[in-house]
């Protein structure tokens, strides 16, 4: 479970830097894999936040591939 910590602080710093840089769809991408990575770890819940998160910017954003494949994520859940 090391890595997955360590992959964790990247994700939450990934998204951080992309918020300081006002780059919204940006943080998709590192919020898909913190989602994906809750779903390792077996924190259904905290995937079900995370991918909810992303799916919510990706709408705004009018980001349809993106936004199917979000909603096919937490469907899954």
């Amino acid at each position: 479970m090391g890595r997955l910590d360590e992959a964790a602080g990247h994700y939450r710093r990934s998204v951080e830097l992309f918020d300081l840089a006002g780059d919204r769809f940006g943080k998709v991408f590192p919020l898909c894999g913190l989602g994906d990575l809750f779903v390792a770890r077996g924190d259904r819940d905290a995937a079900r936040e995370t991918y909810a998160q992303a799916l919510r910017i990706s709408r705004e954003m009018d980001a349809n591939p993106r936004t199917a494949e979000l909603e096919d994520r937490l469907s899954n859940l």
